[in-house]
C-alpha cells in the first residue's frame, strides 16, 4: 500500500510563533517565490503592528498618541476593532496594551492601564490616527487571525486553492475534502481532547495557559478583561471557536473566554461553533 503524500511545507517565524504553511494540492514542492513572499509579509506585519517594537507603527502611536498618514490597512484594523468593542459590549478593547505593561509584559510606552472610554475620545482616518494621551493599543487579540485570512487569499491569488496554515495553533484550511483538526489539551500539548473537521474555514484557540510571565513573584497570562484591568480569572481555561474566517474566529476566542454569557449571541451574530473549557472540566 503507498504511503500518503507528505503536503509540501514551509514553516517561519513573527508575531512571537511559528507558522506552518502546508499546500493540498498536487504541487510536489513548496514554489520559493511564495514561500519568500510568505516570510517577507509575516515580517512586514510584526515589524508594521507589533506593540513590541518602538519603531513599529504602533510603537510610535503609543507612543505619540498620533500617528500621520497611516496606510490604509491600519486604519481598517481600528475599524474592525471598534466594530467589535460595540458588538461585544465592550469586552474587546485593544487598549489593554497599557495594562500588559504595566504587568510586565511588554514596553514602549508609559501607559499603564486600559481606558474603557477609548473610543470615545478615538479617532482614525486615512489623514490621522489619534488615540487618547496614555492609551498604548494592543492588536494581539486579533493580529495572528487578521494575517492568517491575508496569507489565504495571497496563496488563492497565486493560484493555490488548498492548504492549511498553522500560526501558533490558531488554523485557517481550504482542502478538497475535510479535514479532521484536534482540539489541543491546556496542558498538555501531546494530547487532544476532542476534534473538529474543516474543509474551508478557520479554528482558533484563547488559553490563560499561553504566554504567562512572573513579576514581582506574581504570575501573569496576557488575557485582559477591560472590566476589571486585571488578567481573565473566570474559571475557564480554554475556548476553540470555528469560523469562516481566521479573523472573526481569533478575535471570539478571546471575547468568549472573557464573557462566555456573550456566547450565544456572537454564534447568532457571527456564524460560529464554540467550545469552553473550564477548570473543573479538566480536573482529575
Amino acid at each position: 500500500m503507498p504511503k500518503p503524500k507528505t503536503p509540501p511545507t514551509m514553516t517561519a517565524e513573527g508575531l512571537g510563533t511559528r507558522w506552518i504553511i502546508e499546500l493540498l494540492g498536487d504541487e510536489a514542492t513548496f514554489p520559493q517565490d511564495i514561500a519568500k513572499h510568505i516570510k517577507t509579509t509575516i515580517t512586514l506585519f510584526d515589524d508594521t503592528y507589533s506593540r513590541f517594537k518602538r519603531d513599529s507603527l504602533v510603537g510610535q502611536l503609543n507612543r505619540k498618541s498620533i500617528l500621520y498618514n497611516p496606510p490604509k490597512e491600519l486604519v481598517d484594523m481600528f475599524a474592525f476593532a471598534h466594530k467589535m468593542y460595540d458588538a461585544t459590549e465592550g469586552a474587546f478593547n485593544i487598549s489593554v496594551g497599557g495594562t500588559l505593561q504595566k504587568l510586565g509584559y511588554g514596553e514602549g510606552s508609559d501607559s499603564e492601564h486600559t481606558q474603557p472610554n477609548f473610543w470615545e475620545y478615538t479617532t482614525y482616518t486615512v489623514n490621522e490616527i489619534h488615540i487618547p494621551n496614555g492609551a498604548s493599543v494592543d492588536f494581539g487579540g486579533f493580529g495572528k487571525g487578521w494575517l492568517l485570512d491575508q496569507l489565504a487569499a495571497m496563496l488563492e491569488m497565486r493560484g493555490h486553492q488548498y492548504y492549511l496554515i498553522n500560526g501558533g495553533g490558531d488554523i485557517v484550511v481550504s482542502a478538497p475534502k475535510p479535514i479532521e483538526l484536534g482540539l489541543e489539551h491546556p496542558y498538555d500539548p501531546s494530547k487532544i481532547i476532542g476534534s473538529t473537521p474543516i474543509t474551508k474555514g478557520a479554528l482558533a484557540v484563547s488559553s490563560v495557559v499561553k504566554r504567562r510571565w512572573v513579576k514581582d513573584g506574581q504570575t501573569y497570562h496576557h488575557i485582559i478583561d477591560p472590566a476589571t484591568a486585571k488578567p481573565a480569572d473566570n474559571g475557564i481555561i480554554s475556548t476553540y471557536v470555528k469560523g469562516e474566517t481566521a479573523l472573526i474566529a481569533d478575535t471570539l476566542s478571546t471575547i468568549v473566554l472573557l464573557r462566555p454569557e456573550l456566547e450565544a449571541k456572537l454564534k447568532a451574530q457571527f456564524k460560529v461553533q464554540t467550545i469552553i473549557i473550564r477548570n473543573e472540566q479538566l480536573a482529575d
